[in-house]
C-alpha cells in the first residue's frame, strides 16, 4: 500500500507536465498562424496599393 502514494504522485505530475506542454505547443501554433495571417494581410494591402491604377 505504501507504493500507491508515490505512484499517484507520479501520474498526477506526468499529467500536469503533459497538459502544460500541450498548452504551450497550442499557444505557439496559434501565434504562428496569427503571424502568418498578419503577413498575408500586409502583403495583400501592399499588392492592392501597388496595383490600384491597373484595374480601374
Amino acid at each position: 500500500m505504501s507504493w500507491l502514494t508515490p505512484a499517484v504522485f507520479i501520474v498526477v505530475a506526468c499529467m500536469a507536465v503533459y497538459t502544460i506542454v500541450r498548452a504551450v505547443r497550442e499557444h505557439r501554433r496559434r501565434e504562428k498562424r496569427l503571424r502568418e495571417l498578419r503577413d498575408l494581410e500586409r502583403w495583400a494591402q501592399e499588392f492592392s496599393r501597388r496595383n490600384k491604377g491597373n484595374y480601374v
